[in-house]
């Protein structure tokens, strides 16, 4: 990996995902721990990482709170991911 800590920006990712208040929210946040991850030379592959998982948990709780259509929106976009 980088020369960085990435336990510690794995750790963060995933506090941000569980401290989310809406699927945009989680989505944002989860997007840009990817941008840098990937910008900085992260080595892990997406389908293992922590931050990657912790969003598809979310999504899960967050689909059940959404009114119809925007399941709909969250389900394509989670297809993306």
């Amino acid at each position: 990996m980088c020369n960085g800590n990435y336990g510690y920006f794995y750790d963060n990712g995933v506090e941000l995902q569980m401290n989310a208040n809406s699927w945009w929210e989680a989505k944002r946040s989860y997007l840009y721990s990817c941008m840098l991850c990937c910008s900085r030379g992260g080595t892990m592959k997406c389908s293992n990482c922590p931050v990657r998982s912790a969003m598809i948990e979310n999504a899960k709780i967050f689909e059940r709170r959404m009114p119809k259509q925007e399941q709909e929106w969250v389900r394509k976009e989670k297809e993306l991911l």
